[in-house]
């Protein structure tokens, strides 16, 4: 009795110690961690665990890191007490090598690493694969090949991940060793197939750039292309009016990038198969083609095939372990063959070359496409009301887009195609400083924006002498119209053409006296200032 009385008083010990966090739980992760929502200052690692307890992601250029953030927030498989930590790293610089290390709830800390995503001008790679199902062997020769040979900047993923959707499956079937190994490399962008659905382990597993990842569609850039993902299982549809067709169309009309790349689950056109997507081909026709969309990358249907509608490109690449299907032709069809497939791409803002390799590295196809290169030299110069711009010409050019708004660096919302270089852009505001790009367009769509010019149409002179510096403080007076607001105008360097910026106003009083002062201006000898009326 004695002894079985000490047992129950040292088991009574270690609950309390446990209780009060003096002994340390370990957890157990079962998945990850896996790098998705890359953007360019931004990323997201994910991990599977036992425990809702915050795991930790130290993160830096260097393994000696630096930065460290917590998890965000969690989301359930719904199996049991496993959840999905979102862990999300930010204040990151584009196309920067990052290490990073899970800690935690006694894990052993590993080093990975992952490049963030380009500014435009930067010459890069992707991947996309799609339909693994039950084909663990072709998958996980085609995930290594990926990672260790293709090495891209990130893999799109075109769904259908597991046979039935079931935790087994996802755990069986598509988080295979060379999958999870590629997951903590590379930034991954998935897309929801029909076999695992929008379902509560979907929405557990993927991590879009979106924060919230609810609907299951979104885009991102990087570098000179702009990507849409949609959603072919979205539970509201995909058809006109629906609220992931409107997002399509904002989305691809406000997009300014020379490519613009649609990944889906299922194809718009596809012959043979599980076949063509009339709701697709309404969304194709309706918003991807007239807004610039080149290529629609799908899976579904297990086997390669090229279609060609309206200039936009529709490949399927669908074989990623799935069974084969059989490929028929149709009269869109440029190409199929029945294998197994990934494809690899290299862009550039003016090249598109598009590879499909099959498990063993045969090419099965090559894609190019090429864009004009962007309009060079581009001048604004200002008149009362107007601007008129000038640029280069550029050697295959059949019209230019001029686009220009009253913001800095966009967005642009106002456009005017022209066939030669140069236009004059009128019914602008005097006085309001505006920003002005070019694109140059031939068959194959517009090319990348130029680089921004500026103006303000009949800028009005000065009407008082330069103030004093005094103390770092810049002070002027001077008199113009009664009760007339007027406007402190800087620019930061003397190259042309100067952008001027707002930075201070004031309003004149009933004898037209008005005053600027304290306006601190450390550079004041490299700056030039002036008065205007809005």
């Amino acid at each position: 009795m004695p002894r079985i009385a000490l047992l129950t008083f040292g088991a009574r010990v270690l609950v309390a110690r446990l209780i009060l966090g003096l002994v340390p739980t370990h957890a157990t992760v079962v998945v990850g961690p896996c790098v998705q929502g890359v953007t360019t200052t931004n990323a997201y690692v994910t991990a599977e665990c036992d425990s809702t307890a915050a795991l930790t992601v130290s993160y830096g250029t260097t393994t000696s890191y630096g930065a460290m953030a917590t998890t965000a927030f969690t989301k359930s498989t719904g199996n049991g007490t496993y959840v999905v930590h979102r862990i999300k790293l930010t204040g990151l610089t584009p196309n920067t090598l990052y290490n990073y290390q899970l800690s935690g709830q006694g894990i052993t800390p590993t080093n990975y690493a992952f490049r963030t995503l380009l500014n435009p001008g930067t010459s890069y790679r992707f991947g996309w694969d799609a339909d693994y199902r039950n084909g663990t062997d072709v998958h996980s020769a085609i995930a290594s090949r990926i990672l260790n040979l293709d090495k891209p900047l990130f893999l799109l993923e075109g769904g259908d991940t597991c046979a039935d959707g079931s935790y087994a499956g996802w755990h069986n079937e598509f988080f295979i060793p060379n999958e999870r190994e590629l997951e903590k490399w590379l930034p991954v962008y998935p897309t929801t197939g029909n076999h695992e659905t929008w379902s509560t382990l979907t929405q557990a597993y993927y991590q879009s750039p979106d924060s919230t990842g609810s609907t299951g569609y979104y885009s991102f850039d990087s570098g000179d292309v702009h990507f849409i993902m949609g959603n072919y299982m979205d539970p509201a549809g995909f058809g006109v009016g629906t609220a992931q067709y409107n997002w399509i169309q904002q989305d691809v009309q406000a997009s300014l990038k020379p490519w613009k790349i649609f990944g889906d689950h299922s194809p718009a056109y596809c012959s043979g198969g599980d076949g063509p997507n009339t709701t697709w081909q309404t969304v194709s026709a309706n918003l991807l083609v007239p807004n610039g969309v080149k290529v629609f990358l799908a899976g579904h249907s297990h086997f390669y095939q090229h279609n060609l509608v309206s200039g936009l490109h529709h490949l399927v690449v669908g074989a990623c372990g799935a069974p084969l299907y059989t490929p028929t032709t149709a009269s869109y069809t440029v190409k199929s063959v029945q294998d197994n497939c990934y494809l690899i791409a290299d862009v550039s803002a003016t090249n598109l070359h598009m590879v499909i390799y099959n498990t063993n590295g045969l090419v099965l196809d090559t894609v190019d496409l090429v864009k004009l290169a962007a309009p060079t030299g581009l001048v604004a110069t200002p008149a009362s009301g107007q601007a008129t711009l000038t640029w280069n010409p550029v050697a295959g050019a059949t019209s230019y887009t001029a686009l220009y708004g009253t913001t800095a660096g966009g967005p642009y919302p106002t456009k005017r195609t022209v066939t030669t270089p140069a236009t004059t852009v009128t019914g602008l505001a005097n006085g309001t400083p505006c920003y002005f790009v070019v694109t140059a367009s031939d068959a194959n769509g517009p090319s990348a924006i130029s680089s921004q010019a500026s103006t303000i149409p009949n800028p009005p002179p000065a009407i008082s002498s330069f103030g004093t510096l005094s103390n770092g403080s810049f002070a002027m007076g001077g008199t113009g119209a009664a009760n007339q607001t007027y406007v402190l105008l800087t620019a930061s360097n003397l190259a042309l053409p100067m952008v001027w910026t707002p930075i201070a106003t004031n309003t004149a009083d009933v004898n037209g006296a008005f005053s600027f002062s304290d306006f601190q201006a450390t550079n004041y000898q490299q700056r030039f200032y002036r008065i205007r009326t809005p």
